[in-house]
């Protein structure tokens, strides 16, 4: 089960694909390997986040580069 704030970033980073596929930046095919991406990348953020105080930015820059990395058409 997620939290509030999970599940808000959850949406948030749902939403951001969206606009990064309509803008012809990414390709995504299947939306339960997105959810799937997208859950893995915030237990990531999260542990790297709390790891020694590692500033690892906010989640929205760290999300919309791991899409461009994972779905970026460049790496299709």
């Amino acid at each position: 089960m997620y939290s509030h704030d999970e599940l808000v970033d959850i949406v948030s980073a749902a939403n951001i694909a969206g606009h990064m596929e309509n803008a012809s930046k990414i390709g995504v095919y299947d939306d339960e390997e997105l959810l799937n991406f997208i859950t893995r990348q915030l237990a990531l953020y999260a542990e790297r986040d709390s790891e020694n105080g590692v500033d690892t930015g906010n989640w929205y820059d760290w999300i919309e580069k791991a899409l461009l990395n994972k779905y970026g058409y460049e790496n299709l």
